[in-house]
């Protein structure tokens, strides 16, 4: 007597939408494009001075100068973020400069609108950014009129640790 072996097929049908995007028990680490052209990365935990160009004091009010940022903090995911900070500070209490947090797209994220000279000269901002997300500090000149040599402005950056 001779047997027969014969082989049985079953197919069971794929529903890709029931499989949930991040099926696996960890967020897989994203690594930063490269930052566009004019653009500064930044890491966790960064604390230092910045230069920027005062906005045109001739120029009618509201003339801004601008920093932009990557916030690379690898490594890490999607998910994480860090705190980034920013403190303008100048002599003349009779000038008035206005600080500005912006977002990738140019959404305002925070601002410092402090009146001058009724306040100290200083303005600061702070705010969430995620992983390998663009930011940009903005200084407007509200009501300034006495710059330059005799009244530099500092402005200073710091990053948080990651989230």
């Amino acid at each position: 007597m001779r047997r027969r072996r014969m082989l049985l097929l079953v197919t069971v049908p794929l529903v890709l939408s029931a499989i949930p995007a991040n099926a696996t028990d960890e967020e897989p680490l994203l690594v930063c494009n490269q930052p566009p052209a004019g653009v500064t990365e930044v890491g966790p935990d960064h604390a230092g001075d910045l230069t920027i160009d005062a906005p045109d004091q001739f120029a009618p009010v509201s003339q801004t100068s601008s920093l932009r940022f990557q916030l690379d903090l690898y490594p890490a995911t999607a998910l994480n973020y860090a705190e980034v900070s920013s403190e303008l500070s100048w002599e003349i209490v009779a000038n008035d400069w206005d600080l500005l947090l912006l977002n990738g797209v140019g959404d305002m994220l925070n601002q410092s609108l402090a009146a001058q000279p009724s306040q100290e000269p200083l303005e600061e901002v702070s705010s969430s950014v995620p992983h390998c997300g663009l930011f940009t500090l903005q200084v407007r000149n509200f009501r300034a009129i006495d710059v330059g040599s005799l009244d530099p402005l500092q402005l200073s950056l710091a990053t948080g640790s990651v989230k």
